[in-house]
């Protein structure tokens, strides 16, 4: 039987692009897998003296992908942030390990690429060339933990094998662990901290690589990826009250564009008594006056960031940053 409830995701790294590897790793906190494989096919309807649909056809493409959900856990959330930004050096002579990460600018960055082996025994799939294009992460007070959403692109999804692996103790993040700062272009991220008496319902980062995979007439399969400018959005649901108030009524009746940059913080002490931390720095305009709305009862506005670089003076330099700290130094 194909019980849902007994797959499990597998990752391992790979050194050549869409050459499989065995898997190292199973990554917890995994909520749901949703493999894709494309295969297309077309036919050659020619002129044969005939009305059937056609006589004959051939494959055109072939490739792979997989939506990854679940939630955010240290440290295998280093997994996606090293396939988003490039991989990490691990900083630091003993626990915690800081791993810090940055969007690009001017050099292309070289990120983790990785094979997927998702399933159970009897339905069983392998993503190859597993390259990261977006990754999503979220918040509210309904879930557990922060959740994530990864969208990787690949080679080709086949059938394959899970390794024999172990679950691993990890430290799930909350709503609960986490610090917001809002400030101005030119500030240094995380010195304005957002008050607990101002109401947070909720955020999304959204951060997309806009890469896509690359074809050849001569093959059938996608030879690699290509990489694009970047994208990203921030939106922080807040009471109309302290910070989102002044935000919002200044954007109304300002002149000039509004600038901000924000801190997204989460901080727990896992079971080894190990404090772990995972943190973004987002700059960015907001684009248009949000609208009033009202979150059960509440005043409430969604304060909607695109993602700029902070080029002043005393500010980030970048418009995305992130950082770990964990009790890994090497992931498996």
């Amino acid at each position: 039987m194909t019980t849902k409830d007994l797959v499990e995701l597998q990752i391992g790294k790979e050194t050549a692009w869409g050459t499989p590897v065995t898997p190292t790793a199973r990554l917890m906190g995994i909520l749901d897998v949703r493999p894709r494989g494309t295969h297309d096919v077309e036919a050659i309807a020619d002129f044969r003296g005939s009305l059937a649909p056609a006589h004959d056809a051939e494959s055109t493409r072939k490739e792979g992908g997989m939506t990854v959900e679940g939630y955010v856990c240290l440290p295998d959330f280093v997994y996606f942030l090293d396939a988003l930004f490039g991989e990490a050096t691990p900083q630091g002579a003993a626990a915690p390990y800081t791993r810090d990460y940055a969007a690009p600018d001017d050099v292309e960055p070289t990120p983790r690429i990785s094979t997927l082996v998702w399933g159970k025994s009897g339905a069983i799939y392998t993503l190859t060339g597993a390259t990261l294009a977006s990754l999503t992460i979220s918040g509210n007070n309904t879930e557990p933990a922060l959740r994530f959403s990864a969208e990787f692109i690949g080679k080709k999804l086949d059938t394959g094998t899970l390794a024999t692996l172990s679950d691993r103790a990890v430290n799930y993040l909350r709503g609960l662990d986490l610090t917001i700062y809002i400030d101005d272009f030119g500030t240094a991220p995380g010195t304005t901290l957002l008050p607990n008496s101002e109401t947070l319902f909720r955020f999304e980062l959204q951060m997309n690589t806009n890469r896509a995979l690359k074809p050849d007439l001569r093959f059938l399969e996608p030879v690699g990826y290509r990489k694009a400018r970047w994208s990203g959005r921030l939106v922080l649901s807040l009471e109309l009250t302290g910070t989102a108030k002044s935000i919002f009524e200044a954007h109304m009746t300002g002149t000039g564009p509004m600038k901000k940059v924000v801190r997204i913080r989460a901080t727990r002490t896992n079971a080894n008594g190990v404090q772990e931390q995972l943190t973004f720095d987002f700059a960015g305009y907001i684009p248009q006056t949000p609208d009033i709305g009202d979150q059960d009862g509440v005043l409430a506005v969604d304060l909607t960031l695109m993602g700029l670089v902070d080029t002043k003076t005393g500010g980030m330099g970048n418009w995305l940053k992130a950082q770990t700290k964990t009790e890994v130094a090497t992931l498996p």
